[in-house]
C-alpha cells in the first residue's frame, strides 16, 4: 500500500452527519469512504480538465476530429477504426 499521510478537513456540520450516517450504513471508516470520495472528484476533474485542453486544441486548430459516420462512409474497416480510436487515444493519461 502506498505511504499515507494525515490531512485535516474542517466540514460543515450537516456534511460530517451525513458522512457519519454512511459510516454505519457501509461499515466502512470515515478515512476510507473521503479517500474514495476525493479520488473519485480528482478523477472526474482530470477528465474535465483534458477535456477542456481537447476543446481548445480543436478550436485553435491543432487537432482534428472526424465523426464514425465520416469513417464508415469512408469504408473504414473496424482494424482502421480501432486504429485510429487508439491513436487518438494514445495521449490520454490512464486510458485502459
Amino acid at each position: 500500500m502506498a505511504a499515507m499521510t494525515v490531512l485535516n478537513v474542517r466540514l460543515p456540520a450537516d456534511l460530517k452527519a451525513r458522512l457519519e450516517a454512511m459510516v454505519k450504513v457501509t461499515g466502512r471508516s470515515k478515512s476510507a469512504l473521503v479517500r474514495e470520495a476525493i479520488l473519485e472528484s480528482l478523477e472526474d476533474w482530470e477528465d474535465l480538465a483534458l477535456a477542456e485542453s481537447s476543446l481548445a486544441d480543436i478550436r485553435a486548430g491543432r487537432s482534428s476530429t472526424c465523426t464514425l459516420d465520416d469513417l464508415m462512409q469512408a469504408k473504414a474497416t473496424e482494424a482502421e477504426v480501432q486504429r485510429l480510436m487508439d491513436e487518438a487515444l494514445a495521449d490520454v493519461d490512464g486510458w485502459e
